[in-house]
């Protein structure tokens, strides 16, 4: 790679500082994004008008677009585009509609625009932010809040070290309703694109399950196309200032991107370390997973440590892809206790529709002669990874349970293998809609690992 470079540039030295200001301009330029919002605040008489102008330009926001703003007053939300233009010309000249301003800055979450809209209004998570200056905090107890938070795997790591949680948002309403059904009724507030730093509560630890890996070794903004979702968390430290950040992405990112994301953090007053760990350290799956640990600079006295059991189980681990085999870190597991190989998640019996149909069968094996052997769990070693189309995408990439015929695992099977307790309710996620059962792993598989976590964060 730096051979490359050195076309371009006289030294090494040089080649590393010029990739460096790239991607600290590159961080600079998309946190200024993320935080470039507003709206067109107009009349209910002329809000019709002020919308046909913004389509025609092209920067109406997607998706909601208008609410209320104050007792007399409607607020239309632009994209980054408007938000840009208008900020810097008149609104009403602009679109060529009277008695109209733009208000920079304003999201539609916002407590000026009745705030979040849906479940989330009435959640404790949401009337916590009244009631915080009043409770008063356990000796030792921090609070976090979770961005992308998913069916809530980093409340349940934090919660066992003392965390009180203040505040999580996620998007997906199948995990929101896992997320309720496991933490006494509290809805994650929906967007966090639509919601103010200023409204989030104070807390201590921010963590957030990064939303997927497409801009891996991508250059510049355009890279971050469909990863610009980093930036809020960004634009949230900045504001919040938590003493610790804890990141998890898929082990794609890096090169140009995690240089990205280290000045990311780094502009908003924050060290950044960054370590690619498989959860076959504590759990039986190869699960391989960039965690970001990013320190506020005050109170970063010294370099992280990184758990050393992570590092041995990790060095003891099977370099096969496919299926981990037992090792002496395993047997030490077994002997403290813990799940360690897959035939200690699955349960005693599986429900029928569980099991592969003739037809699902069919389909496996039209991927190749050994297709339905090759793809069966090694039961004295460790899961595949479990992704998040773990049912749907059966032809290519489920892992079965092996038996005649061989089935997939159940869904509390599923968490077991991701590290989730057993009282925790897997099964909520399939029950909103007409979506079915096979919903339910979704948000499973796209989960972070909690004794992962844990083990970082204690």
């Amino acid at each position: 790679m730096w051979q490359h470079k050195l076309a371009h540039y006289s030294t090494i030295d040089e080649a590393i500082a010029a990739e460096s200001a790239a991607a600290r301009a590159t961080a600079a330029l998309l946190l200024a994004e993320a935080k470039c919002v507003g709206a067109v605040l107009a009349p209910p008489a002329v809000t019709g008008a002020v919308v046909a102008a913004l389509r025609a330009h092209g920067w109406l926001r997607r998706g909601r677009s208008v609410c209320s703003h104050g007792d007399d007053e409607k607020a239309v939300f632009v994209n980054v585009t408007g938000a840009a233009a208008l900020a810097r010309a008149d609104a009403a000249a602009t679109l060529g509609v009277e008695g109209v301003t733009f208000a920079p800055g304003l999201r539609i979450g916002s407590r000026r625009c009745g705030g979040p809209r849906g479940p989330q209004t009435n959640s404790a998570i949401y009337l916590l932010r009244a009631t915080e200056a009043s409770r008063t905090r356990a000796e030792g107890s921090f609070r976090f809040a979770e961005l992308f938070a998913g069916l809530g795997g980093f409340r349940v790591a934090l919660e066992a070290l003392g965390g009180e949680a203040a505040f999580a948002s996620e998007i997906d309403p199948h995990a929101c309703s896992t997320y309720a059904a496991n933490f006494g009724g509290d809805v994650p507030h929906g967007d966090i694109t639509e919601i103010d730093a200023d409204d989030v509560p104070d807390h201590d630890v921010l963590t957030a399950g990064l939303p997927g890996a497409r801009a891996a070794g991508a250059r510049g903004a355009a890279g971050f196309s469909e990863d610009r979702l980093f930036f809020e968390v960004i634009r949230i430290l900045e504001v919040k200032q938590p003493r610790l950040a804890i990141l998890e992405n898929v082990e794609g990112l890096d090169g140009f991107a995690l240089r990205v994301v280290a000045e990311a953090l780094a502009l908003v007053g924050y060290g950044a370390e960054h370590r690619v760990v498989d959860a076959l350290a504590l759990l039986p799956q190869r699960r391989a997973r960039l965690y970001v640990v990013a320190r506020r600079r005050d109170v970063a006295a010294a370099p992280f440590v990184w758990p050393r059991c992570l590092a041995t189980r990790d060095r003891c681990a099977s370099p096969d892809a496919a299926f981990g085999r037992r090792c002496l870190c395993r047997r030490i597991s077994r002997i403290v206790g813990a799940r360690c190989a897959v035939r200690d998640v699955l349960e005693a019996a599986a429900p029928a529709d569980a099991y592969l149909t003739a037809a699902q069968a069919s389909v496996v094996a039209s991927t190749g002669a050994d297709a339905a052997t090759r793809r069966l769990a090694w039961l004295d070693g460790a899961a595949r990874t479990l992704m998040s189309n773990y049912r749907q995408g059966f032809k290519f990439h489920s892992e079965f349970v092996p038996g005649e015929p061989p089935r997939f695992y159940t869904r509390r099977e599923a968490a077991r293998i991701m590290g989730f307790p057993d009282t925790f309710d897997v099964d909520s996620a399939g029950t909103i809609d007409n979506s079915g059962a096979n919903r339910a792993y979704h948000p499973i598989g796209n989960a972070c690992c909690p004794p992962a976590v844990r083990a970082r964060a204690a």
